[in-house]
């Protein structure tokens, strides 16, 4: 009964570490989505400002719209004027309080601006790129290494019962994934053996194959580094 008990609570805590991963992602996911356009917002403004650059021009304000094609605009020295506006400015957004440029030859609103400049969004144009790594899980000790194998080899059709702790011994620094796989990989091994059931050496076999591969793994990231 106690074993069952530590199955169950083994299981739901793997549950429940996927879930909080999962969740992490998520939220990881929307914040660069966040960023993303946070950072396309700076360099058009910065586009807009550089075009600036090339003609004089006349910061203001919309006070009013006239007609869909003039509005009185306030600069930011004092004067107003009565404006035209360029093809390509959306007039819907020509509201009162609006910050734009002029042209100040034409007096032609040249490009609508954005009420204020955050300092937030030059300084995270600036940055490089987070690097964001997710909490690892913890790896399963001997006891919760069993369990989940337990797990993943309850729905297997084996010939005999299997010796769990030579299992547990052979997969030392395995992840919850690495034990899943050691079960499937032991499950095509019975495959390849022509066999409707897998025996404890596919298991045995599998679990060393997989340390293997992640000893070739963990030595090209050495090398990388």
């Amino acid at each position: 009964m106690q074993d069952s008990h530590e199955v169950q609570r083994v299981h739901e805590d793997y549950l429940k570490a996927i879930q909080t991963n999962e969740t992490v992602y998520n939220t990881v996911k929307m914040e660069q989505e966040i960023f993303k356009q946070t950072n396309k917002q700076f360099l058009k403004t910065e586009r807009d400002v550089k075009s600036l650059q090339t003609v004089g021009h006349i910061i203001g304000e919309v006070l009013k719209k006239l007609t869909d094609e003039k509005f009185i605009v306030k600069s930011s020295q004092g004067p107003r004027y009565v404006v035209g506006c360029m093809k390509n400015i959306d007039r819907n957004l020509l509201q009162s309080g609006t910050r734009v440029a002029l042209d100040i030859t034409t007096l032609t609103t040249m490009l609508v601006l954005p009420r204020e400049v955050d300092p937030m969004i030059y300084a995270m144009s600036e940055e490089k790129p987070v690097d964001i790594s997710f909490g690892e899980i913890p790896l399963p000790n001997d006891q919760g290494r069993k369990e989940i194998l337990k797990i993943h080899s309850k729905d297997m059709q084996i010939e005999e019962e299997l010796d769990y702790d030579v299992l547990v011994k052979l997969s030392a620094n395995f992840n919850g994934a690495d034990l899943r796989n050691i079960c499937t990989e032991a499950g095509m091994m019975a495959i390849r053996g022509e066999r409707d059931y897998a025996i404890q050496e596919d298991f045995v076999k599998a679990a060393r194959k997989i340390a293997e591969t992640k000893r070739l793994e963990s030595k090209l990231d050495y090398k990388k580094k």
